[in-house]
């Protein structure tokens, strides 16, 4: 049969209990996405923007299931030549070859309503070619790609295992300057989300919704649910499966940055992340010699590199712009340079850890609760730390969730209250090399002098310095504005 530049070969038998079906298909007018709504109940299937999905050959069946035969069970498989589907960001990945697989059982419909299709999802089994930074990266790991398709989203997936330059793979996928980091890994990939957008009709008050779209968010959840119930495609060796997404095994705060990233419908991008031992990164010693003393089996990096998509002009589309390239991790709490408990902040539980480019360079995000007095009140500062090789340092303003906000009379001090506070951090690692360097930490608490005695042209600032968490000196400064 040839109809539209399209070429079918189709074959069909029936018997009591099944149907089946063949086809060998080819042609420049035959797409996954169409022949999949056409066939396979209405599946939405949502690509990014310039993809193509030809399909080269299909064959399946469709069996009786079930009660009186009332169930159906959907097997559907074939190959798919010439696949486009690109990864913003991160021209280095080709998709040579992919293998088509269906697999889903329709139960019957309910007396009086319809058969639900909310389960069903395609895998596409990809065999890919990696170029670059990122075929240097991974060349000692094992790599598989897959493409899932549910309804009204996708889910482009790459995975790696084994020996990893982790510090090559940064490189590829955020650009800068990593270091050389060879490790074995777990599990690490890469991402890549579609999803529906809403459709409206009409303006203002006539505005009207003819397609409600769902959020990337929800998008992300939905297709990695079901991911782990997709039978793996069989009849070619090349068309391995990827594990499932870990989701489920990654931190509570990824959920939240994954939603803030890929916030709007205009905003596209890809997903990083490796699970990794944590004793093997020799950038997170200090992290030991600060004071986290937990044992991480399965610690998680992941990050985000997004794009925002300008809206369309007479002239064509235009050039998407870089809205955001972050890396992060996350840490439960843990007591810092054994004086402060350190958590998390913003909603957060955990610590959230985040790399920047700089090399041997890190920030910790989070809440430090400190009590600089002995049976005194705990003050809460909340804001960054920066760890290198070399220090932490860090100045911290105190906490809204602070259970307390000022300091009354401190050090005898009476009559005196000090307010917006701020703490200040400053510690020295120990050192051997090139030279010896003891450890040491510095603190102040600072903040402003309330006094009620003085007239409004006079400031005072004040400084409570701290040796070994204890509280040595205050010192007070006088400023004065000409009347």
């Amino acid at each position: 049969m040839v109809k539209d530049d399209i070429t079918a070969d189709i074959s069909t038998s029936y018997s009591d209990d099944s149907f089946s079906f063949s086809a060998s298909i080819s042609g420049k007018g035959l797409d996954l996405k169409e022949t999949v709504k056409q066939r396979f109940n209405d599946l939405n299937v949502v690509l990014p923007e310039n993809s193509a999905i030809p399909i080269a050959q299909i064959s399946g069946t469709v069996a009786k299931q079930g009660t009186d035969g009332a169930d159906r069970a959907f097997t559907f498989q074939g190959n798919i030549a010439n696949i486009t589907i690109p990864i913003p960001l991160l021209p280095d990945i080709t998709i040579n070859q992919a293998y088509f697989y269906y697999d889903y059982l329709s139960k019957a419909a309910p007396v009086g309503g319809q058969a639900d299709f909310s389960e069903q999802v395609i895998s596409i089994g990809c065999e890919i070619t990696l170029d670059g930074t990122l075929k240097s990266a991974i060349s000692a790991a094992k790599t598989t790609g897959a493409y899932f398709l549910s309804n009204n989203a996708s889910l482009i997936y790459l995975d790696f295992s084994g020996t990893i330059n982790v510090g090559q793979l940064l490189s590829a996928v955020f650009g800068g300057s990593f270091p050389n980091l060879t490790i074995d890994i777990e599990s690490a990939g890469i991402l890549r989300v579609a999803k529906q957008n809403k459709v409206t009709t009409g303006t203002g008050k006539d505005e009207k919704t003819t397609i409600p779209g769902i959020t990337y968010s929800q998008a992300l959840s939905q297709i990695t649910a079901k991911q782990k119930n997709v039978t793996v495609p069989t009849g070619n060796t090349k068309a391995h499966m990827p594990p499932s997404f870990p989701l489920d095994q990654m931190p509570t705060d990824f959920a939240q940055q994954f939603g803030q990233a890929f916030s709007a419908d205009n905003i596209t991008g890809i997903c990083f992340w490796a699970v990794m031992d944590f004793d093997q990164i020799t950038l997170f010693k200090s992290l030991l010699t600060i004071g986290y003393d937990q044992a991480i089996n399965h610690f998680a990096l992941y990050g985000f590199r997004t794009q925002t998509i300008p809206p369309k002009t007479a002239h064509g589309p235009t050039t998407p712009t870089l809205t955001n390239s972050a890396l992060y991790a996350s840490i439960p709490p843990f007591t810092l340079l054994s004086i402060f408990e350190f958590s998390g902040n913003q909603g957060r539980t955990n610590i959230l850890f985040q790399y920047t480019s700089q090399q041997n360079q890190y920030e910790l995000s989070g809440s430090v609760a400190f009590t600089p007095f002995e049976g005194g009140k705990s003050l809460v500062f909340s804001g960054d730390l920066t760890v290198n090789d070399k220090k932490l340092t860090a100045t911290l303003d105190l906490s809204t969730e602070s259970p307390t906000q000022s300091l009354d009379a401190p050090l005898g001090m009476t009559g005196i209250n000090f307010a917006d506070l701020f703490l200040e951090v400053d510690h020295t690692f120990a050192q051997t090399t090139p030279q010896k360097v003891e450890a040491s930490t510095d603190l102040v608490i600072g903040g402003k002098v309330n006094l009620s005695a003085l007239h409004n042209n006079f400031d005072l600032e004040a400084s409570i310095v701290f040796e070994k968490s204890e509280p040595r000196m205050a010192l007070v400064t006088l400023s004065a504005t000409p009347v």
